[in-house]
């Protein structure tokens, strides 16, 4: 997973919370480009693996997008919230503002905004 972190094909997203909470947590890994994705979707040849994970390759459409802009820049560290149900990102620039990003198709509601995060 490390070279293909240095090779930039995933990007690793850490789960939010103080040191000792992200390091009992999984990382969570995206796509740099949500064609690699949708190859893998392309070779099993279910129309049904697409329609179901078209969420996961919009994950990878923001998740390289804020990865090129804040982190590449130093601007900015992205984390995901590891709760049940928990947002996508948690994109905390400069160390003091936090934007909560959910990602998806469809219409979700803001029942995912009551978080601990947020407190």
């Amino acid at each position: 997973m490390d070279a293909l972190e240095k090779a930039e094909v995933l990007i690793k997203i850490p789960a939010y919370g103080s040191n000792m909470t992200a390091a009992k947590k999984a990382n969570k890994y995206l796509f740099m480009s949500p064609a690699i994705r949708m190859s893998f979707y392309y070779i099993t040849g279910l129309e049904s693996t697409f329609l179901v994970r078209q969420g996961k390759l919009l994950e990878d459409l923001v998740g390289s997008h804020l990865y090129r802009e804040f982190i590449l820049k130093n601007q900015a560290a992205i984390r995901y919230d590891s709760e049940e149900g928990g947002a996508d990102f948690i994109l905390q620039i400069l160390n003091k503002k936090q934007i909560i990003i959910e990602v998806g198709l469809g219409e979700k509601g803001t029942k995912k905004l009551s978080a601990p995060w947020k407190k």
